[in-house]
């Protein structure tokens, strides 16, 4: 059975069915208002030509080549002219004052002014958390601005040689068991004792740039210097784990969900809960019951520290249940709904939200967080029963 999860920078993972994205009207040309009128900066660098696998971007309409500049260490670029030759699709939301670039599958949100960039499936479940560059994008005589960096959560990397910015597509290695995966990121747990001061030291010692920290884990997707070879990769992974910090080093593997959709999966399958109750650190607490038809389809674990149970029925409409060490949410649902509330079961304090019915739910229980999401939504009675049953 084919799985939609969105697992990567994350996906972490990292880490979905149908569910309701932020969404832009579909405006054959963007035309944003005008936000300033002259655009003077200090320091700005010398990028005056920008390529997109090898292929020039237009930046000669409307001189918009003479407005990128550098603000907090990102280069600025022209937000519409890069997408569209990338092949992506852009749309303005006037009301909220919001940009999304993106394809069929996958999109990215922004807002103006606001330092927050979400990735978001449209054939998944979650998203990213919102990402923070240092800047904001602006409008600059009508047109979007925003750092170059924020298309690497549309799977683009770049590098500046002179005055060329060139953009290119992320790659990946074929294995022999067919599973492919990225050549250029992995994905590093490491020991929650561990200070941040250390692991930042550990990552600038082995040149490896920080693209994804997960809020309530020890897990990051990071960016080597260049891309390595299938032997390299393993070789450099070997080194990496001598460090008495790391848990584990993983490579970035690649979720198919169908011919056009590729995901970076960080999650790890087990056959039952007996295999991953000897790699989690805790005891896991999980649903004794369920909604009636609903039955296991899948156990997967990022860490030592972290479990999901996807449960399924025969109308193919999932549950995915989630427990680990830590607080925060770990849904990975970052969608706005109508219904956004707090439900007292027992002496669990549960946030509710969706929209006809309740899609999401996440609580905290002593150092435990929690989180159940459903593609279809369940009445509140149902979800209620699911979290008292859980033991």
């Amino acid at each position: 059975m084919k799985k939609n999860i969105l697992t990567g920078i994350l996906l972490s993972s990292v880490i979905i069915c149908n569910i309701p994205a932020f969404a832009a009207e579909a405006e054959p040309a963007l035309t944003l208002p005008a936000q300033k009128d002259t655009a003077i900066f200090i320091d700005a660098p010398v990028i005056k030509k920008i390529t997109v696998n090898g292929d020039n971007v237009n930046l000669y309409d409307n001189n918009i080549s003479q407005n990128i500049f550098e603000e907090n260490g990102n280069i600025m670029i022209p937000l519409r002219a890069v997408a569209q030759k990338m092949g992506f699709n852009v749309g303005w939301n006037s009301e909220k004052q919001s940009v999304t670039i993106g394809d069929d599958s996958w999109e990215v949100i922004l807002y103006i002014g606001s330092d927050s960039y979400i990735g978001t499936s449209k054939v998944s479940i979650g998203t990213t958390a919102p990402q923070n560059y240092g800047a904001a994008p602006q409008i600059i005589q009508g047109t979007t601005y925003v750092p170059a960096k924020m298309f690497e959560l549309l799977d683009y990397t770049y590098n500046i040689n002179g005055e060329f910015l060139n953009f290119s597509k992320s790659d990946t290695i074929i294995d022999k068991t067919g599973q492919e995966y990225s050549n250029d990121t992995l994905i590093i747990s490491v020991d929650e004792n561990t200070s941040q001061s250390a692991i930042n030291e550990f990552f600038k010692a082995n040149n490896l740039e920080i693209i994804y920290q997960s809020d309530n884990f020890n897990i990051y997707t990071v960016k080597l210097q260049s891309p390595m070879t299938s032997d390299e990769l393993d070789k450099y992974i070997s080194e990496l784990e001598k460090n008495e910090n790391i848990l584990a080093v993983n490579k970035n593997y690649i979720l198919h969900l169908d011919d056009n959709v590729e995901i970076p999966n960080p999650f790890v399958p087990y056959e039952n809960m007996a295999d991953v109750k000897k790699v989690l650190s805790f005891t896991p607490a999980v649903p004794s019951s369920l909604p009636k038809g609903y039955e296991i389809d899948e156990i997967t674990s990022t860490d030592s520290n972290f479990l999901q149970i996807i449960y399924t029925n025969n109308n193919n409409d999932s549950i995915y249940y989630r427990t680990a060490k830590g607080n925060g949410d770990i849904s990975g649902d970052w969608n706005k709904y109508n219904i956004n509330k707090e439900v007292q079961i027992g002496n669990l304090t549960v946030t509710m939200r969706g929209n006809d019915k309740i899609s999401n739910a996440i609580w905290q229980n002593g150092e435990f967080t929690f989180s159940v999401f459903s593609n279809v939504g369940l009445e509140e009675k149902e979800l209620i029963e699911l979290i008292e049953n859980i033991k």
